[in-house]
């Protein structure tokens, strides 16, 4: 919510700027920077809207284009560290969310493009008896999937600049592609992508998908990520899946019988 209201205010601004309105451009563009900030401070990846904002209020600059980009990243770079400053010193919690960063990478996520690949190699390197390597390949793994993500995130900034998609397109894009690539998946963090994508990709087939995912992903994770014994799991699907039916026939018997089905 942070990250989509703030690149909302931050696309606003620029607007603003374009219309040489500067002074109620800058104002929105501050807000935007604010709420962004927070957004990557409850979850890091949320600071990478900062960069499409950024290139969007680059583009109204009437500058050379490596001047304009320099004072966006300028802007951004001290909107975040005063909001950070700001929130850090309002709320007393403190900068451990910093070191904390990458604690994560200690899990083993099975929906990680990069770490199945790496698990998968490792386990086979122990099927050869060569040895438990499987640390050793998923930092390679990682890696990669780190730098394609990355390299891929330049090209979206770069586009955003020069007009040829749009910011929140780029960030939907952006987003998507780091989380496939991501060492760490949960269900959930398709969200980073799909939110911003949901207001920029309009097709079918991107509601069909999301559809389909949501739906399947639904059944991967407990209501409040309860752990339970795998057969008590078991139990509840075919407990769902025995009232489901139940009321399917329930209701076509009552539907047929009132004639609403199977008349022409």
């Amino acid at each position: 919510g942070l990250l989509l209201v703030g690149v909302e205010l931050g696309l606003r601004g620029a607007d603003r700027v374009r219309l040489d309105l500067v002074g109620q451009g800058v104002w929105l563009i501050a807000a935007s920077g604010f709420l962004i900030s927070c957004a990557g401070m409850v979850k890091v990846t949320g600071f990478v809207g900062l960069g499409f904002t950024g290139m969007a209020v680059a583009r109204v600059i009437r500058q050379p284009r490596l001047v304009a980009i320099g004072i966006a990243v300028a802007a951004q770079v001290l909107v975040l560290v005063l909001s950070v400053v700001v929130v850090t010193w309002v709320t007393g919690i403190g900068v451990g969310w910093i070191s904390g960063q990458g604690g994560a990478t200690t899990i083993r996520s099975w929906l990680s493009f990069t770490t199945a690949i790496g698990v998968s190699f490792g386990w086979i390197g122990q099927m050869l008896k060569l040895g438990d390597h499987t640390e050793a390949i998923l930092l390679v793994t990682r890696s990669v999937g780190v730098l394609i993500a990355g390299w891929l995130m330049v090209r979206m900034l770069l586009a955003t600049y020069l007009g040829r998609i749009s910011p929140v397109g780029a960030l939907g894009v952006s987003t998507f592609v780091m989380v496939v690539f991501f060492p760490v998946v949960h269900p959930w963090y398709a969200l980073w992508a799909i939110l911003p994508l949901s207001a920029w990709a309009n097709r079918p087939f991107f509601r069909t998908t999301v559809v389909v995912y949501s739906t399947i992903l639904s059944f991967f994770v407990l209501p409040r990520g309860l752990g339970l014994v795998p057969g008590t799991v078991v139990w509840i699907y075919v407990a769902a899946v025995i009232g489901f039916a139940t009321i399917l026939g329930v209701s076509y018997v009552i539907l047929k019988r009132r004639g609403v089905i199977g008349l022409n």
